[in-house]
């Protein structure tokens, strides 16, 4: 697999070593999460289970970030503060230089600015037109 990062080499050197199999895990070409499992079988020769764990590591992520959120969502009052609080904790957790939140307009070809942080997170202001439900 030519494509995987260079450090599982480490791991067949330190199986080969101590004897131990070896279990961890590495991204792959940016986008895949993979969990190897290495054992070796004969002197130089190595058993490398690998299995994808893409979607158990979205997953984690999704639930990071809600546990980032989820102080601040508890004391909203309003969409408003629900918006600012969502937007403000993806900006800095994710630590993007910009986190947008737009609306669709009806003619479906225009989007209106809701709130929006770049670098310092810029709440939305009180006279700025937002969703209501």
């Amino acid at each position: 697999m030519p494509a995987l990062d260079q450090p599982w080499f480490r791991y067949c050197e330190q199986v080969k070593d101590s004897g131990v199999s070896t279990r961890f895990e590495t991204r792959m070409n940016g986008i895949q999460w993979l969990d190897m499992v290495v054992t070796q079988m004969e002197e130089d020769r190595f058993m490398i289970l690998v299995s994808d764990i893409t979607e158990r590591k979205r997953q984690d992520v999704n639930q990071s970030l809600l546990a980032y959120c989820s102080a601040s969502l508890l004391k909203v009052n309003s969409l408003k503060d629900m918006i600012n609080a969502i937007g403000e904790n993806v900006h800095n957790f994710l630590g993007s230089v910009a986190c947008t939140f737009l609306k669709v307009e009806e003619d479906q070809d225009t989007l209106q600015l809701v709130a929006g942080w770049q670098d310092a997170p810029q709440p939305l202001q009180d006279e700025e037109l937002f969703y209501q439900h």
